[in-house]
């Protein structure tokens, strides 16, 4: 009997699937022609969610980790300059500002979308739609047709992946 552990046959490669998908994503990002105010703005708000995430992490792991099996760990904000979330309402312009901006440019992302998806028809639907399809059946038991997607939506010309009549 062979102590050597063969590979087991019902885990996928991941070359030819998320791998394709990773170096199509990575490229398609690569060779942006965006101007630099673009780029920058971009970098500023992924570093503001990492931020976030930061944040959103600590609170979970003060009030699940640190503080596991007590209760009364949750009655004290961890943040803000209070002793009790009762006292919340002296923040309450903070929150309203914070809603009224979330909700603008929800709004706003909504719009420029809506914009952009118009413009970017490239006016053969047919053409659109047969290039997806034809990566998706000739390779049919991976994602490189996903990263052929990834890089296609940086044509000059557009790409939109769905026929609309």
């Amino acid at each position: 009997m062979s102590t050597s552990q063969q590979p087991n046959s019902a885990i996928p490669a991941f070359d030819n699937t998320l791998g394709a998908l990773l170096v199509g994503g990575l490229v398609s990002m690569a060779s942006s022609r965006d101007p630099l105010v673009f780029k920058l703005l971009i970098a500023f708000l992924w570093v503001l969610d990492t931020f976030d995430a930061a944040l959103n992490c600590h609170i979970l792991y003060y009030y699940l980790v640190t503080n596991y099996l007590n209760p009364l760990a949750i009655a004290k904000p961890v943040w803000f300059n209070i002793s009790a979330y009762a006292e919340l309402d002296k923040l309450s312009n903070l929150f309203y500002l914070n809603f009224a901006a979330g909700t603008g440019s929800d709004l706003s992302v909504a719009f420029a979308l809506t914009w952009l998806l118009v413009k970017a028809k490239t006016g053969f639907r047919r053409i659109d739609a047969a290039l997806g399809l034809i990566f998706y059946v000739v390779m049919p038991g991976n994602f490189v047709f996903l990263g052929f997607y990834l890089l296609l939506s940086k044509c000059k010309e557009g790409f939109s992946p769905i026929v609309t009549s």
